[in-house]
């Protein structure tokens, strides 16, 4: 028995020669003809049995630009191609100013933050200049072979009360919170990171934790107190290697292995030393020139600059008021 199939047997020939080339024969539908005198979409709904209606999605031409008075057809996010990059061109520059702007205040933050930190370097090369000196274990810089000690420091104290130094901080009482402690009036002690574990091993030292009372602070970098002294830490305040005796038996920190690390500590009283603003206490000029600049040393300008000027002027005001006591440094084992 033969077997029929029921297909619908149309072709090009099955529609007038009129809807063969021209738009789609739905109403209002204005896309290009696909077959039997539909476009590609009315088609598609005609093969799948459904009514012929509007498609979901109009064509670029359809949905034009929409931008007032604008004729041509859409390209992206409602626009046409000239008003899609004109936007983007907009959207560019915008985040190119965001970057600018977010990356001009980290240089100049960066900026300022080296400044501050040549400032602390051009006060410490004048306070390493006072003449009032002494040396741990030994009677000048290449004989140190001792380390920090209550004795060096009270020897001091008594040599600047002498001299009629004034102490920078006053009394710290006790508190009423547990495990508090009184700190005498004190000149203040600058020392680097080398010699803090030397500092903090000094009987009856008392931690910032452990000052009376509701006391901030002398500075954001102090760690402690004993007898008339307040140590701060600075990182600038850089170790001088291999300046001082043999190591030997000391059991004192060398870098090359054969002769002391010398630790110097800054002890100032009030008025010891002065910083004069020429220009009043916060003026300051910061440069910045953004990469981006080219010429014959970065072609490519792929280069930025920053710069900074502090007119300034830092002294001693009286060797008298302030030592310097220069001692070897604790070796610790890791």
């Amino acid at each position: 028995m033969k077997r029929e199939c029921n297909v619908l047997k149309t072709g090009p020939r099955d529609v007038p020669v009129e809807l063969r080339f021209s738009g789609c024969r739905f109403s209002g539908c204005i896309r290009k003809h696909h077959a039997l005198g539909l476009c590609r979409g009315h088609y598609m709904q005609q093969w799948m049995g459904r009514p012929l209606g509007l498609l979901r999605r109009l064509s670029p031409k359809e949905r034009g630009c929409s931008v007032q008075d604008c004729p041509r057809s859409h390209y992206g996010e409602g626009l046409c191609g000239t008003h899609y990059r004109a936007k983007n061109r907009e959207k560019e520059k915008a985040r190119r100013r965001r970057y600018y702007i977010q990356n001009h205040a980290t240089v100049l933050e960066r900026a300022s933050q080296y400044r501050a930190e040549n400032r602390e370097k051009i006060r410490e090369g004048a306070l390493r200049g006072c003449t009032n000196r002494y040396y741990a274990g030994g009677t000048s810089r290449a004989t140190v072979d001792g380390k920090i000690t209550m004795d060096a420091l009270r020897a001091i104290t008594s040599q600047l009360k002498l001299n009629h130094a004034d102490f920078i901080t006053s009394v710290v009482k006790a508190g009423p919170m547990f495990n508090t402690a009184p700190v005498e009036p004190s000149f203040v002690v600058y020392v680097g990171p080398t010699g803090e574990n030397d500092v903090r091993n000094l009987p009856g030292f008392t931690k910032v934790v452990e000052y009376g009372g509701s006391t901030t602070p002398f500075h954001p970098l102090e760690i402690g107190a004993v007898d008339n002294f307040r140590f701060i830490v600075g990182p600038e305040l850089a170790t001088i290697p291999n300046a001082g005796a043999a190591v030997g038996t000391t059991g004192l920190y060398s870098t090359g292995g054969t002769y002391i690390d010398v630790v110097p500590f800054i002890i100032v009283g009030a008025d010891a030393w002065g910083d004069v603003a020429l220009k009043g206490m916060r003026a300051a000029k910061i440069t910045h020139l953004k990469p981006g600049q080219i010429d014959k040393s970065d072609v490519l300008g792929l280069k930025g600059y920053c710069g900074a000027m502090f007119p300034s002027a830092m002294f001693v005001q009286n060797d008298g008021w302030m030592a310097i006591l220069e001692a070897g440094r604790t070796a610790l084992n890791a």
